[in-house]
């Protein structure tokens, strides 16, 4: 149980600029509801609970002046399209407390916590984090030193697509069913599965026995490996036909891929979903190397000649909001895609991954 005891509303501390601020194609398929992320902290008894508060807000504010659309409101164009008024109405601060037991947590200690809720349309995962160290360097009276760069209309790109973009395509049905109402009706469970670190060699180790599928020196991943084992699972789990196609969503960085690269200092979304897609047969007869490959396959196929034709098939689309409508999925009444509680994707609407590798678990 949590209890809301008082929310405040944020604003600058100074003057920041009142303007429209373009929000590129990328932008405008992320989901309009915030990517929320929670940290905690060991208490301290240097300072008091209030004036940790006052810090936050102030800090806050502050950071607000530099990254000033975070306190700005959308505003629908036509379309499913938004447009961000950089109006400086505010961020939202809510302060709250729970009586619940941190073992309820599985923590055996007791922590302070701050939880962040940041729309996808304005930053995604690297840059929101950017925001929460500058903000951090902020409380503890430290100068950022940091010179943003917001404007969004390198993205304003006048390319025809000269790929196929599957990925932007609706999830393949299962064999024998005309439509996906049934499968999204269904209960979603959310299961947390612990892989040690030596599970995790392991896996790593087998998915480079095979050689032949890897088109380089280079071994696969811890990454590449648990994500294909899961793909595998999944597809196995739900006894999948031989000719059954599954599809893979990954979500890939291309901040270092565009030419030329983006300037140093960038804030918004740098990241776009890809698709590794072959059947069940495929998937399931061949070994953990084969998923592998497909994996870095469908993720060095994110070159800058990809993104910008990833670009223009987004723009050419006369209604966006079913790609934004991706968090949706798992419910009847929303778009055709789905919840965002993944990092890779398993297709077909009621499976989702999330995969995270923590130090050296």
């Amino acid at each position: 149980m949590v209890t809301v005891k008082t929310t405040h509303k944020v604003e600058p501390a100074e003057p920041t600029p009142n303007e429209v601020m373009y929000l590129s194609e990328l932008d405008q398929i992320k989901a309009v509801t915030h990517v929320r992320t929670v940290h905690f902290y060991a208490p301290t008894t240097d300072f008091l609970y209030s004036d940790a508060i006052q810090i936050l807000k102030d800090s806050l504010s502050k950071a607000l002046v530099i990254f000033y659309p975070l306190a700005g409101r959308f505003h629908e164009i036509g379309g499913g399209r938004l447009e961000l008024h950089c109006d400086a109405k505010g961020a939202i601060l809510v302060e709250a407390e729970s009586e619940s037991r941190i073992e309820d947590f599985e923590m055996h200690v007791a922590v302070d916590s701050l939880g962040l809720g940041i729309s996808h349309v304005i930053v995604d995962g690297p840059f929101a984090f950017h925001f929460i160290t500058e903000w951090a360097k902020i409380a503890r009276g430290e100068k950022t030193g940091i010179l943003l760069v917001l404007d969004r209309t390198i993205w304003q790109i006048e390319e025809s697509p000269k790929f196929e973009h599957t990925v932007l395509a609706p999830p393949p049905l299962l064999l024998g069913h005309s439509d996906n109402m049934e499968e999204r009706k269904k209960t979603t469970t959310v299961t947390i599965l612990k892989l040690s670190k030596d599970e995790i060699n392991k896996l790593k180790d087998k998915a480079n026995q095979d050689t032949p599928y890897r088109n380089t020196s280079r071994p696969f991943s811890r990454y590449e490996a648990l994500t294909g084992h899961m793909w595998r699972c999944a597809s196995k789990a739900r006894r999948h036909a031989v000719e059954q196609i599954t599809r893979l969503h990954i979500a890939v960085s291309f901040i270092n891929r565009m030419q030329p690269p983006l300037p140093q200092g960038y804030f918004g979304n740098a990241n776009l979903r890809e698709a590794a897609i072959i059947t069940a047969r495929e998937l399931l007869s061949n070994p953990l190397s084969y998923a592998s490959s497909k994996i870095r396959e469908a993720v060095e196929r994110v070159t800058d000649e990809y993104v910008r034709s990833y670009l223009g098939v987004i723009k050419a689309l006369p209604d966006v909001s079913v790609h934004r409508n991706f968090h949706t999925m798992g419910c009847a009444l929303g778009g055709s895609y789905g919840n965002p509680r993944m990092k890779s994707q398993v297709g077909h609407l009621c499976l989702y991954m999330m995969l995270i590798l923590v130090g050296g678990k």
